[in-house]
């Protein structure tokens, strides 16, 4: 397809698409008065490029977007979008695959009179002499201490995410490129949420993201929800709850009267979308957001520290050792794993050499109970009522090995939403009282011999 062609196509698409304004039609290069950011929070001159305006996502598309430099978007009451693109005239060659890395940018620590917009990854990118665009966080534009906005929006745009995937979708049908949408913390917060909204076929390369914005630190959420919901800030939550939870379900609670999301666990991913999930052990995010964001899915261990998504096979997962706490991996690190990926490496293959050649990024055994992985063991389960109750009963063969000491759980599922649970412990039975909820029942049994050896199976409740 010529580019001419794949404009045709995409305006076909964006004009139709709910989160394109009527602005969108007008003249693109003339721009508009944008007042809305913060004089002592953005500075667009520091950046020392050209800087194109445009009316809309359709025409920063047709008319520069391919043009290395800052280009700033009008989305929706005078709200822009910066982005800026850098070595775009390779997607112009012809043979190879064309890609597009796409950066998105975490915490800004300490900002301490640092100004919007803020580009991340370019450096990267100029590394591995790839096409890229970096898309700066708008909200981080209105106030000059606030650190971290997720790319989630603002009472202005509470819909940027589906902007910013409309624009992506535009770039990878105008370019016939595939996308490598990388960040990490908050910006591997963004690449979760936009997973679940492009068209395109992407990679979404993700390392100790947050999961749910309420479970972050209260105070970076609490100047988030001051900073991007003004008008709803006298009914923000309690400030002085008594415990981190009380803390958490406020937040959750105020975030809920937004109609931004905050919570990317139970989203669904289309089918032409990967994702490589990188997560440092020794991080606190382990336990309050990964685990509830990976803990649902069903998963095949290939390795000490690499895991497979076994049912859609769209998520790879591996643990690294890069220092204590919320650390990212070292930039060398990630250059190599965006290399690999724009080689048109599958994340399975990409996981596995992780965990061979970076053995000692991996740090002593973690304890995985709570990923069900299947290694070795071999179990067979069966689930139907009887007398008014769910009975479920499981069975396990082991590889080379016994069975002794195994242990046994189960989870009862009302149209996949689970009901009950029975924790692990040496039984291998277990009987569930029946769910006031009408719906299809199920049970997920697990067996496991150790904690990183373990395995699951659904099965459906016969009557």
């Amino acid at each position: 397809m010529n580019k001419n062609a794949g404009y045709a196509v995409v305006l076909r698409k964006i004009f139709k698409s709910p989160v394109i304004s009527e602005m969108d039609l007008g003249e693109g290069s003339a721009g508009r008065s944008l007042t809305e950011a913060s004089t002592d929070a953005y500075d667009i001159s520091a950046w020392r490029r050209p800087v194109r305006h445009y009316n809309g996502i359709a025409s920063a598309l047709v008319e520069g977007i391919g043009i290395d430099g800052i280009h700033r978007i009008v989305l929706t009451n005078g709200r822009t979008l910066d982005v800026c693109s850098q070595n775009m005239s390779l997607l112009q060659t012809s043979g190879n695959e064309r890609v597009l890395l796409v950066g998105l940018n975490g915490a800004v620590a300490e900002r301490n009179g640092k100004k919007a917009p803020f580009f991340s990854g370019l450096g990267i990118a100029n590394s591995l002499r790839l096409p890229a665009i970096a898309i700066s966080d708008p909200t981080l534009a209105l106030d000059p201490d606030l650190p971290l906005a997720w790319y989630a929006g603002n009472e202005e745009v509470p819909d940027l995410p589906n902007h910013i995937a409309c624009l992506l979708d535009g770039l990878a049908e105008v370019y016939q490129a595939r996308l490598i949408v990388f960040g990490g913390s908050g910006g591997g917060y963004a690449g979760l949420l936009l997973a679940t909204l492009l068209e395109c076929r992407a990679t979404v390369l993700v390392w100790n993201p947050q999961t749910a914005i309420a479970d972050y630190v209260p105070e970076f959420v609490e100047k988030y929800i001051d900073v991007a919901f003004p008008s709803l800030s006298r009914n923000a939550p309690e400030r002085n709850a008594e415990t981190m939870a009380d803390r958490g379900r406020h937040l959750r609670e105020f975030l809920d009267m937004t109609t931004v999301v905050h919570d990317v666990r139970n989203l669904k991913l289309p089918p032409q979308i990967e994702i490589l999930y990188l997560q440092n052990r020794s991080d606190w995010h382990v336990t309050c957001h990964a685990a509830p964001y990976l803990a649902g899915k069903f998963w095949e261990r290939i390795g000490r520290a690499a895991f497979m998504e076994q049912e859609s096979k769209q998520i790879g997962l591996f643990f690294g050792h890069w220092g204590e706490g919320h650390v990212a991996p070292p930039r060398d690190y990630l250059e190599m794993v965006l290399r690999k990926l724009a080689e048109g490496k599958l994340i399975h293959t990409v996981i596995r050499e992780l965990d061979g050649s970076h053995s000692r990024l991996c740090g002593d055994d973690l304890d995985f109970h709570w990923l069900a992985s299947n290694v070795g063991l071999k179990l067979e389960a069966s689930a139907r009522v009887v007398s008014g109750r769910v009975h479920a009963k499981s069975s396990v063969g082991q590889e080379g090995a016994g069975t002794e000491g195994i242990m046994y759980a189960f989870y009862l599922l009302v149209d996949g939403v689970r009901q009950a649970v029975r924790w692990y412990e040496p039984c291998s039975e277990v009987h569930f009282d029946l769910p006031d909820k009408a719906g299809r029942l199920q049970v997920v049994a697990f067996a496991r011999s150790q904690p990183e050896n373990q395995v699951s199976v659904r099965i459906p409740v016969w009557g």
